[in-house]
């Protein structure tokens, strides 16, 4: 098991800002990972599709375009990349519409996954040479009937956390590596293989080690011939790694850096899907913004107002728990969406926010901060056509919040 998976990027993890490929922000990680000595070498560009393979150039400004023009939204992609080598990088990345000096650009996190691309295409091309495959393989082999194991290779019993080939051909089924629902999953897809019915693509399981840690694998599978008898072979490459960084990733783009709760983006998302959903028969929000927050700023300084945000977030996710989803919706401006909930609830999450708020004061070397917050609060209606609606809605019961002194909860119909 992976114990850190941000110990996994510190190598090959970089951040791009540009817009219409011009760089306008490089860090230094990102110089590093192609080849540069530092960034300003890479900002210096006049366009970044220089890094990106001619095969991938077209798609990668179709993809940019329509990002920015809100026709799709930012999702994990992967192109072949250049370094100022001219060596090929394969590149996982996301992209998240930024804000910069005024004007929309386009941030990419970006991740170097040429050596997980490269295990993956050996396992492409040892396809045509399975049946020739010996215990010194580095993917994983087994050849079994029903799930009873036949044949594995060491580099199969490594990846299980096993001693010997004997010890795990003496298990009486593979079955006990598979976790949740891929046991039936598997069963099902073992007889669609011996029945023809099945494509050869490659297909992703978790699967339980001899010490209870879970791995992810991807694998193949055919039909063989053993011992005069159809079975079924599978070759096996542990991508826990892949999945681990790939979810890092994406956290990393639906995150607020400094609260570490979700993102703008994120909550529209969410707020849209709910908004969508047939599940979801109604959903409340509350809108919030700390008050005189700019005081706390001018007589503290920014680092101090910084801890005050990071105070609140907490308190936000101690009243809030697992009734909705929390997030920093902009500057001092928080948003909760409690979906399946009304506005009665609505109304006693926000009074519970606002008094944890108003006797929870940050503890500085400044002494105890006192803060209060405003809130609006509404609900779902039918004659609603988009979340923005709502929100607005929710927002002019901010502003009247304020017009009435502050530290109070305004409902808006």
């Amino acid at each position: 098991m992976i114990e850190n998976p941000l110990s996994l990027m510190s190598s090959s993890y970089g951040i791009i800002v540009h817009r219409d490929f011009k760089p306008l922000y490089v860090d230094e990680q990102c110089a590093f990972l192609y080849g540069f000595e530092s960034s300003k070498e890479l900002e210096a560009f006049d366009s970044l599709l220089l890094l990106i393979d001619e095969s991938d150039r077209s798609v990668a400004q179709q993809m940019y375009k329509e990002i920015m023009s809100g026709k799709r939204k930012p999702q994990v992609q992967s192109y072949k990349n250049l370094d100022r080598y001219g060596a090929v990088k394969h590149i996982l990345s996301i992209d998240h519409i930024v804000d910069w000096e005024g004007e929309p650009a386009l941030q990419v996190s970006i991740i170097d996954m040429t050596p997980q691309v490269e295990a993956e295409n050996r396992l492409r091309a040892s396809e045509q040479r399975f049946r020739d495959l010996v215990e010194g393989s580095i993917q994983g082999m087994v050849i079994h009937s029903n799930f009873k194991p036949l044949f594995v290779n060491q580099a199969y019993v490594d990846m299980l956390g096993y001693d010997t080939i004997e010890e795990l051909l003496s298990l009486p089924s593979i079955e006990i590596f598979f976790v949740g629902e891929d046991v039936y999953r598997a069963s099902k897809r073992a007889k669609n293989i011996l029945d023809g019915r099945t494509d050869k693509q490659r297909t992703r399981h978790f699967s339980r080690k001899k010490n209870g840690d879970v791995i992810c694998v991807e694998l193949v599978e055919r039909v063989i011939i053993w011992d005069e008898k159809e079975v079924i072979q599978t070759v096996l490459i542990d991508v826990t790694e892949q999945v681990l960084l790939e979810k890092q990733l994406i956290e990393t783009a639906n995150t607020d850096g400094l609260t570490e709760l979700h993102n703008h983006r994120f909550l529209i998302d969410s707020f849209e899907a709910f908004f969508s959903s047939t599940d979801t028969s109604m959903i409340a929000c509350i809108l919030l913004d700390l008050d005189r927050f700019k005081v706390i700023n001018d007589t503290y300084g920014h680092l101090i107002g910084d801890d005050v945000l990071r105070r609140f977030a907490s308190i936000l996710k101690e009243v809030v728990g697992s009734l909705g989803i929390v997030g920093r919706y902009g500057g001092e401006e928080f948003l909760v969406l409690l979906p399946k909930l009304g506005i009665e609830e609505a109304i006693s999450i926000a009074n519970q926010i606002c008094e944890k708020t108003r006797t929870s004061p940050l503890s500085s070397d400044k002494g105890d901060i006192y803060f209060t917050v405003s809130a609006g609060a509404v609900q779902q209606k039918e004659s609603d056509q988009s979340v923005h609606q709502i929100i607005d809605r929710a927002d002019q019961g901010l502003y009247q919040a304020k017009l009435n002194g502050r530290d109070q909860v305004v409902v808006m119909d």
